[in-house]
């Protein structure tokens, strides 16, 4: 108004400075600088008989007291005092009473003046003006109804005391909307702005859903309850209340002094109080990341109140957190843990929807949910054995109700909308919550970006349910089953196979008590699969592994090998012709579906399983050897230079097993041992042929370390590829150039050796 001339003459071209009192200290290291430069702004303002503007009057009266007892309000408090220095200042009632507390000298040397908020009329004028400008800026114009629109939405959502602050913000929101989300006018002109895009530039501000502040949008009540029943498992109190909590903030029946909803959550560990804090959120916001969470058990000790709500030189992390992001799910973990002075924050946000910081700033809820969680009489509650349902129920909240009026205060549970007890998950809940992880984990982007499908098998839920729940801490293990049981082995795929994996599909099953994966396409030359391993629980899987085993033995009928054996007379081909037949008989005799078949007609399916996988094994290590020659020999040196305890054992256990290998085959193996090395002297058919897939590093888990073993020809240097790697959680063997996986740690390679070595052979073959 100085500046447009509408004052008083005595005011009229009068300077004003706007300064702060961290503008002032700022930059100033050493003693008496900030002072010098305070001392310079009094001077020139006295000179200029101007007036000193400050907009945090708290912050005056601390600002440079951190090195001393003197602080910026003190030096200026004799100017103001003697009439030397005008000096106006805002602010706020909560802030005025910190002010008070810090510098009463100060504060009580100015003149209050109580500046009323703007009645609606004016509010709405000045909104009228603020539009105009805003049209002629963006070249836009704006519906009368639009605006109407916006202060209906502040309204409902407890903005519109903030009149017309928050009606400016929302208008210039609704201007800066793409072009594209106009209307514009049908014989053309400006895009006109309409209710619809006052409702959407709100929903992008507060990040509520569109259907949830939109009023021409209807919200079906049971597609609600249906969305939260999918995501929350086995809690129907909390999917009951927080349905009902949607419903009444998408109707306005909300208290505009007071949070949208605050909720106790109480109940055992790990049975979906977070999970269901979390799934809220999502709902409201679209993101899971809107839930602020305080793990109260780091608020326990005296003085932890004012880590909430901050100092005069810091602000606190509840206060910081809600002012940054006013629309949120606040979720106060452990409540019970946190100290008394923060139960007496606590109440006033619960109770007036506010709080003040310890600037002086006061921080609104009236945005939020609050939700608090504890465990208090999860440990004591008693198992209840009662047949009705209803009566069950009624018991374990009543239980909940008594552990949590002897532990709080009754004025803090008085100020709670809801008490909502959790109930400990039973089989079909877990089952649920697996199957869900599960989904979640395999929708991934990395999947989804790829075109992946994933299919999973019953059992594979029933492997999760047994490593994913613990009696004690409910279902969190889940999250962390999921991934090292069924993502570690998908990814070791995904990355070894690059861009050849796009629009793959990876069946899971369980195998050996781990899940395994198979590939439907699986990769060029790889041994057909073995069809009495899968045993008879899979029907698509075992229909797939029929396909995949015909493919095979088709490629070996179709290969130039083959057709030189035939022409050689070699009565390989005739095996081969003989295995495919074999197998379409197999298929003929027993279908596809064996999990239909009976017990004794499983069996006699296993018993001609096992000789079609006989069969097809010894036909593919002759053709993978044919051209191999006999009476091989070739020296190999097992060595690791690891100072882990058990580097000696792994090496003993590595040497031990290619000796079994050997004389398994009928070769011949000479045993030196060395410090930390076995030299190993092999003799027998095509043993050079078989055993140079085997040099190269074998990488050993145990426990956090790693121990790297080293297999080398004679002469040849130590180190090469890492041919394969043992351990985890499950144990596992994985051979990374054939995707083989087995189960079981270093030690129990030796049996699945032979299968490892043919995988290698046959894709070496197929490179060929």
């Amino acid at each position: 108004r100085i500046a447009a001339g509408t004052v008083p003459i005595r005011l009229q071209d009068v300077p004003l400075w706007h300064v702060t009192g961290g503008r002032i200290i700022a930059g100033m290291k050493y003693l008496g600088e900030w002072q010098a430069r305070c001392l310079a702004i009094i001077e020139e303002v006295r000179n200029a008989r101007g007036l000193l503007f400050v907009d945090n009057v708290l912050e005056l009266i601390t600002a440079g007291s951190g090195r001393s007892g003197l602080n910026v309000a003190q030096m200026l408090l004799p100017y103001v005092q003697s009439g030397e220095l005008t000096v106006i200042a805002e602010a706020t009632p909560d802030a005025l009473l910190l002010a008070e507390r810090h510098g009463a000298a100060f504060v009580h040397a100015l003149r209050r003046l109580p500046v009323a908020g703007f009645t609606p009329e004016l509010a709405w004028r000045v909104l009228e003006r603020a539009t105009a400008a805003l049209e002629k800026e963006h070249a836009i114009t704006f519906a009368p109804d639009a605006i109407s629109r916006a202060l209906d939405l502040l309204a409902r959502f407890g903005d519109a005391d903030a009149l017309p602050g928050a009606g400016l913000t929302l208008i210039e929101q609704m201007a800066r909307l793409p072009r594209t989300e106009l209307a514009t006018p049908p014989g053309g002109g400006r895009p006109r702005l309409r209710p619809t895009d006052a409702v959407a530039a709100f929903a992008r501000a507060s990040g509520f859903s569109r259907a949830l502040v939109d009023p021409d949008v209807l919200l079906d009540p049971a597609e609600v309850r249906a969305w939260f029943e999918e995501r929350i498992v086995g809690q129907p109190d909390a999917t009951e209340l927080l349905t009902n909590l949607v419903l009444i903030i998408k109707a306005s029946l909300d208290d505009p002094q007071r949070p949208l909803g605050s909720f106790l959550f109480m109940g055992p560990t790990g049975v979906g109080k977070t999970e269901s804090a979390l799934t809220l959120a999502e709902h409201l916001f679209g993101a899971r990341d809107r839930v602020v969470r305080f793990d109260m058990s780091e608020y326990g000790y005296p003085g932890a109140a004012a880590r909430l709500v901050g100092g005069p030189r810091g602000e606190g992390d509840l206060t910081r957190k809600v002012r940054e992001h006013p629309f949120c799910v606040l979720l106060f973990d452990e409540v019970e843990k946190a100290d008394a002075e923060v139960f007496d924050l606590l109440l006033q946000v619960l109770g007036e929807g506010r709080l003040t910081d310890g600037t002086g700033r006061t921080v609104r809820f009236t945005h939020a949910i609050i939700i608090l969680t504890s465990n208090l009489g999860a440990g004591e509650r008693r198992r209840i054995g009662l047949d009705d349902a209803r009566v069950a129920n009624a018991a374990l909240a009543h239980h909940y109700r008594e552990a949590a009026r002897a532990f709080f205060r009754p004025e803090f549970l008085n100020r709670v909308d809801f008490l909502v007890p959790f109930r400990a998950l039973d089989d079909t809940a877990v089952r649920g919550i697996a199957r869900r992880m599960l989904d979640g984990a395999l929708a991934r982007e990395g999947f989804a970006r790829r075109g992946i499908t994933v299919r999973a098998e019953d059992d594979v839920i029933d492997l999760l349910m047994a490593h994913g729940f613990d009696p004690r801490y409910g279902a969190r293990p889940m999250k962390r089953a999921v991934e090292q049981r069924v993502l570690v082995p998908l990814s070791r795929r995904l990355v070894l196979r690059g861009e050849r994996v796009e629009g793959e599909t990876f069946d899971l099953y369980v195998h050996d008590g781990r899940v395994a994966v198979m590939s439907s396409r699986g990769l060029p030359g790889a041994p057909a699969p073995r069809l009495a391993a899968l045993g008879f629980a899979h029907d698509r899987l075992w229909s797939d592994a029929l396909g995949r085993a015909r493919r095979s033995l088709h490629a070996w009928e179709e290969s130039a090998l083959l057709r030189r054996l035939r022409a050689d007379g070699s009565p390989l081909p005739a095996q081969v012709d003989a295995a495919i037949d074999a197998l379409r008989a197999l298929e003929e005799d027993f279908g596809r579906t064996p999990s239909t078949l009976p017990a004794d007609r499983q069996a006699a399916l296993a018993d001609r399983a096992a000789a079609v996988d006989a069969a097809t094994d010894a036909i593919e290590w002759a053709l993978c050897l044919i051209d191999a020659p006999g009476g091989d020999a070739i020296k190999l040196i097992v060595e690791c230079h690891s100072l882990h305890p058990a580097a000696h054992r792994v090496v003993d256990t590595l040497a031990g097993q290619l000796v079994a290998f050997v004389e398994a085959r009928g070769g011949r193996v000479a045993l030196t041992a060395g410090d930390g090395t076995r030299h190993l002297a092999i003799e027998g058919d095509a043993m050079a042929s078989i055993l140079r897939h085997e040099i190269g590093t074998h990488r050993i888990h145990i426990e956090d370390d790693v121990v790297e073993v080293t297999v080398r020809g004679e002469g040849a240097p130590p180190g090469g590829e890492v041919i394969r790697t043992a351990g985890g959680t499950p144990p596992t063997l994985w051979d990374a150039t054939t995707e083989t996986e087995a189960a079981g740690d270093l030690s129990a390679l030796a049996e699945p050796l032979d299968a490892l070595l043919l995988a290698r052979l046959c894709r070496a073959a197929a490179a060929r």
